[in-house]
């Protein structure tokens, strides 16, 4: 299904090794990529042990993911309907993706269930602003990589045409991006020369998580970059969770109908939505933004902490009891407690394709 195929022969080995040492209630299967499911499925064949499956991005049809050929995109269908039958239990990111997984296989609608993503409270403690431009500049920072449908190229252009628009307030716009330097094997620097802002825009590469997330506090609003097109309503950007723990004002440029808005709204955030590829309207909303002319929202950021992925990990653990039918343990006084505490569970677990921790991390990007 992916580049990683050949990594599911050793997997499969190491994971009986570890059911046979750590005698898991569960096994939980996380994607991309998507062999480990294929790796969960052999394992939850060979112990008989209740399997969950996570799928983080979307599988077959995925928008970001051509395989070029009818065949195999008809082999890769099968494959992940074979998963879904047999999955004890399928967890999705976002509740988009659920409902087009319950639509084109109906007999899985009543073991699906959405957990959405969430930004780690304890990454955000000891964060220091960390500014890349003059305090008189306005400071737009993207965190993360430019790929397929999403592009730079419409944020260039936008800037290009706010500067024409507002001079005035146009002018003070720094565009700053730190993730990969590249689009589509072109560099940044090259794509802004090409459009005529390169003169406003950063590219500062990769950077450690840390230094990232100060780069985000230090800035002025955050760009977060969606994609248009079929099937673009399936996944949420993860950076959108930090974005929102990081409490600056958001320009998303997503469509309408993306899971992207009715989180944003949720969170009481402070941010302006345009279609993704509407040059026009990301023009005048970065002259908005560069006004001062922010979006005037009551509470606004009221309802970030229900992204706190403690709250994730609670609903996961839920899954866990729920597939295992697990019984609670008996406290020394003879009463039961409701449920077993986060620190019991990374031993019950034997995770593959992501990582369990007590604080539910769960990656996309």
């Amino acid at each position: 299904p992916d580049s990683r195929i050949g990594w599911i022969p050793p997997a499969v080995r190491a994971g009986l090794r570890a059911v046979r040492r750590h005698r898991p209630d569960v096994i939980y299967s996380t994607s991309p990529y998507m062999s480990a499911h294929l790796i969960g499925l052999i394992l939850a064949r060979w112990t008989h042990k209740p399997w969950v499956a996570d799928f983080r991005d979307p599988w077959s049809g995925n928008p970001f993911r051509d395989l070029g050929f009818e065949t195999l995109k008809r082999w890769d269908a099968w494959l992940e309907s074979l998963v879904l039958r047999e999955a004890s239990q399928v967890v999705c990111t976002t509740p988009t993706l659920m409902n087009d997984l319950c639509r084109r296989h109906p007999g899985i609608a009543d073991k699906c269930v959405t957990i959405l993503n969430g930004f780690d409270r304890e990454c955000f403690k000891d964060i220091q602003p960390k500014r890349s431009a003059g305090a008189d500049e306005f400071v737009l920072i993207h965190c993360g990589q430019f790929y397929g449908p999403r592009s730079p190229k419409v944020w260039f252009e936008a800037l290009k045409r706010a500067r024409v628009r507002s001079p005035r307030a146009a002018d003070r716009i720094r565009i700053v991006l730190v993730g990969p330097d590249r689009y589509d094997g072109t560099p940044l620097t090259q794509i802004a020369s090409d459009i005529g802002v390169a003169d406003c825009v950063d590219v500062l590469g990769n950077k450690g998580h840390a230094e990232s997330l100060s780069l985000l506090a230090g800035g002025d609003a955050l760009m977060l970059a969606g994609s248009d097109g079929p099937r673009n309503d399936l996944q949420v950007p993860n950076k959108l969770y930090e974005y929102l723990a990081i409490r600056k004002p958001i320009l998303a440029a997503v469509a309408q109908d993306n899971p992207t808005v009715g989180i944003l709204q949720e969170a009481r955030a402070e941010a302006i939505i345009c279609p993704p590829g509407d040059v026009e309207a990301l023009a005048q909303a970065m002259i908005r933004l560069a006004s001062r002319r922010n979006p005037v929202i009551d509470n606004a950021w009221s309802g970030v902490d229900r992204f706190d992925r403690a709250r994730c990990a609670e609903q996961l653990l839920d899954i866990f009891q729920r597939v295992t039918h697990c019984r609670a343990p008996r406290r020394s006084n003879g009463s039961r407690r409701l449920k077993p505490s986060a620190r019991e569970m990374p031993n019950r677990v034997t995770a593959f394709g992501g990582v369990w921790s007590t604080t539910g991390l769960r990656t996309s990007e």
